[in-house]
């Protein structure tokens, strides 16, 4: 009974391995379009933080460090992501080795570009540029 028990657990265990790995392939539009929405909404983020460190450095105001590495982060991510979602078009339908790794590439990259976003409203809260 043990043996039967560890057998149907061993099937359980492949067969959830696997259905992640269809979510990637089902779910790639979803994912690229998710991780569209999200960086532009990062940009805009960015865009908001640049004109307050601008206006920081033009009144001689100390920038803070969290401030400053999160600038860094999204100078970064922006980029990969763009490239990504530019990516998409040259993926074919039935190239599902390609599909999957774009996929969850995007699905990888949406959750950095969230982590940015929390970062980006604690340190709003914290720091004297007012963001």
């Amino acid at each position: 009974m043990v043996e039967f028990a560890a057998s149907i657990a061993g099937i359980v265990g492949t067969v959830l391995g696997v259905g992640k790995c269809f979510t990637y392939l089902f779910n790639h539009k979803s994912n690229l379009s998710k991780l569209e929405r999200e960086v532009g909404k990062l940009k805009v983020t960015k865009n908001k933080v640049d004109v307050k460190v601008e206006d920081a450095t033009n009144n001689v105001e100390e920038i803070l460090e969290p401030v400053k590495q999160w600038v860094i982060k999204a100078n970064s991510i922006v980029p990969e992501a763009e490239t990504l979602i530019e990516e998409r078009a040259n993926v074919g339908c039935f190239n599902l080795k390609a599909r999957y790794k774009q996929s969850r590439k995007a699905s990888k990259k949406v959750e950095d570009v969230a982590q940015l976003l929390e970062e980006q409203e604690a340190f709003g809260d914290q720091c004297s540029l007012d963001l």
